[in-house]
């Protein structure tokens, strides 16, 4: 009985000998595997990028690019860990059409330095092959062309300086695309609503549009934004005499106006100064039947489109109902 103990203890030692024995076979094995060479297959996903998704809706495109790789495991192993999440990124240039669809063809040899860069910086890994082409294939969008208009644009100047010409928008279409029925909803595009102070030279503004298009999820816009082209001038003050005229709901209304005339202080283009006339130019005061009122505002109710009112003296004027 007293050898039970001594027996128990030997068949332990073998056991944990045969546990070392096993564990020196397998990670000798595991090393001799993992050294040898052998061809991996790999599968690097691809990001397209540069493609007109307003225009085109992608109906079927190659996800990645399958690659042999030649290389022993480690190299194998240490690169599945490194790249997860890591892509190739193409830029598809020519543009065909068969019918009603449009393809992208890529050759992947354009991209063979790219791909190599995945593999290169660690182990013996060699590409022995690869898929040689990438296809990208779509169908294009219901499309409606529209002349985008300068809106809501508030367009301030130094003084001295003014619009040299006609504000131009660039480009002059902007193409929506999708649904018909979404599409025939839109009537006209124009500039989203804002204030310009513009400086003594000609330049231009990026101006954004206002997003209508939002209303209707499957629309796309060629683009969101477009670019005002500003000519500037430099100005010079001019003072005109204008009659005052008066206006009333009572037609038959008639008064005499103190004074009859106000100094209209401008700003016109250099050019242009000995050419406007007085005579361009309409004062007007308004008369709202009030008989507390004394004196009229007076305003300039048509100018020339190239001229800025500086002032008017005087801003007011008094009147007498004449019976």
């Amino acid at each position: 009985m007293a050898d039970l103990p001594r027996n128990k203890k030997e068949k332990l030692k073998q056991y944990r000998t045969f546990l070392v024995l096993l564990v020196v076979i397998a990670v000798v094995w595991f090393f001799s595997k993992m050294s040898s060479t052998s061809v991996h297959i790999e599968s690097l996903p691809v990001k397209y990028e540069g493609i007109d998704t307003a225009r085109f809706v992608v109906t079927d495109a190659d996800s990645a690019v399958r690659i042999s790789v030649e290389g022993d495991g480690f190299s194998a192993l240490f690169h599945h860990f490194r790249w997860k999440g890591r892509y190739l990124t193409v830029s598809p240039k020519q543009l065909k059409k068969r019918g009603a669809v449009y393809s992208y063809v890529v050759d992947v040899n354009d991209y063979k330095d790219a791909i190599s860069s995945q593999y290169a910086p660690f182990g013996r890994y060699e590409i022995v092959e690869y898929k040689e082409s990438l296809t990208v294939n779509m169908r294009e969008r219901h499309k409606k062309g529209f002349v985008p208009k300068l809106e809501g644009v508030e367009i301030s100047f130094a003084d001295q300086y003014g619009l040299g010409g006609v504000p131009r928008l660039e480009p002059d279409s902007i193409f929506l695309y999708g649904s018909e029925e979404s599409l025939a909803k839109i009537t006209s595009l124009h500039t989203r609503a804002t204030k310009l102070d513009i400086g003594r030279e000609s330049d231009k503004y990026e101006l954004e549009l206002d997003p209508v298009w939002q209303q209707y999820p499957d629309l796309r816009v060629s683009q969101s934004k477009v670019l005002l082209s500003v000519p500037v001038e430099a100005y010079t003050e001019k003072e005109f005499e204008v009659k005052v005229n008066f206006e009333s709901p009572d037609t038959a209304m008639k008064v005499k106006l103190y004074p009859e005339r106000v100094t209209v202080r401008v700003w016109v283009p250099q050019h242009d100064y000995l050419t406007e006339e007085a005579e361009d130019m309409i004062a007007v005061v308004r008369y709202n039947g009030d008989p507390n009122l004394n004196e009229l505002p007076v305003a300039i109710s048509r100018f020339p489109s190239n001229v800025r009112i500086k002032k008017i003296e005087p801003e007011k004027v008094q009147y007498v109902i004449i019976k």
